[in-house]
């Protein structure tokens, strides 16, 4: 049902708004509008999406829960996106994903969403130490392309 509203439902609301708007104000302001909307939504994407990866990395440098990061650069990201589409039902959603108290109020709503069907695991390194990273090699004197592989049964 909710696909269904989504691919039929939005659009045909869109169109509806934009006719009304259009009687309303005239169809030149409607255009002028639709293409104001998206070029803000334009504007803002790149500097969302680079300024996203920026804040998570430092809350993950300081040893702090990035996941309230996470939540509020996707909901930026969404708000810029829907300004991108054409209408004005996205657009005015995605205005108001752009107030922080509104972005606070979705997000709250969504992290209690996902934590309702996710189950979230945590894990540090024992003692608090560094990560390891290592490269994974054969012993010497071994061929790797020589061991031999399972074979699946033929019905």
């Amino acid at each position: 049902m909710l696909t269904f509203l989504v691919l039929i439902g939005i659009p045909i609301l869109e169109i509806v708004v934009a006719v009304w708007v259009a009687s309303w104000a005239g169809l030149g302001w409607m255009l002028l509008a639709l293409v104001g909307l998206s070029a803000l939504g334009i504007v803002l994407l790149p500097k969302i999406g680079l300024g996203s990866f920026a804040k998570v990395r430092d809350e993950i440098a300081s040893g702090r829960d990035p996941s309230a990061q996470i939540v509020n650069r996707t909901l930026l990201l969404l708000a810029a996106v829907l300004l991108i589409l054409p209408g004005f039902v996205t657009g005015v959603a995605g205005l108001l994903l752009l107030v922080p108290p509104l972005r606070h109020f979705a997000a709250q709503r969504a992290t209690r969403r996902f934590r309702a069907k996710v189950q979230v695991i945590r894990a540090r390194t024992a003692g608090g130490g560094p990560v390891i990273d290592a490269t994974a090699t054969d012993a010497p004197g071994t061929d790797a392309t020589a061991r031999s592989r399972p074979q699946l049964e033929q019905p």
